[in-house]
């Protein structure tokens, strides 16, 4: 059993994890609430709060998730492509969020339609991830030095640039909001 304890500011939370003799996550309590996990093989069979079916997992021969049944009855179903990544989870009225991979099999676009949201995911030659762009304006690039012992992260948007920079040593992060011309550089070391 391991026990997390945290708080929001205005209670305390408490996570109790309870192992089955196999090692798998057989139950959490949060809060008074016991979420029950039950198993078919290797995978998530069902869970439950308070005997109640919340939700329902099935599979396909490859063990991927196929379909997510609610226990209201809502159900998700989730499709992959030849190798197995997702690229579509949809709901009896249509797609919900869509991946589009390039010829590389490297995710190139996620859209999510409840949120009207879009993310372009760009590589370099090398087929490694140069950046992030939001539909909203922000972005994320990601830049390593050529032995790739330092990482370099910039997001920006129209207000704001973040820089973070890593290695295996500490963090440098470095925040600007444009509006207020406000700076804060923070080194973190671990």
């Amino acid at each position: 059993m391991i026990a997390t304890l945290g708080s929001d500011g205005i209670v305390n939370i408490v996570n109790i994890y309870k192992y089955d003799d196999d090692g798998k996550l057989s139950s959490i309590e949060h809060n008074g609430f016991e979420y029950d996990i039950s198993y078919k093989y290797e995978n998530v069979d069902e869970i439950k709060i308070a005997d109640k079916l919340y939700a329902k997992y099935e599979y396909d021969t490859n063990d991927n998730m196929t379909k997510l049944i609610y226990g209201n009855g809502y159900i998700n179903t989730i499709e992959y492509d030849t190798i197995g990544n997702i690229t579509n989870i949809s709901d009896e009225y249509g797609t919900l969020y869509e991946w589009i991979y390039n010829e590389h099999y490297l995710p190139e676009n996620y859209i999510d339609y409840v949120n009207d949201v879009e993310l372009k995911y760009v590589y370099g030659a090398d087929e490694e991830l140069c950046k992030i762009e939001h539909s909203n304006g922000w972005t994320i690039e990601y830049k390593n030095d050529s032995d790739k012992k330092i990482c370099h992260i910039i997001r920006w948007c129209p207000t704001i640039w973040e820089s973070v920079y890593f290695n295996d040593v500490d963090v440098l992060c470095e925040f600007n909001n444009l509006l207020s011309k406000k700076q804060r550089i923070m080194r973190i070391v671990h």
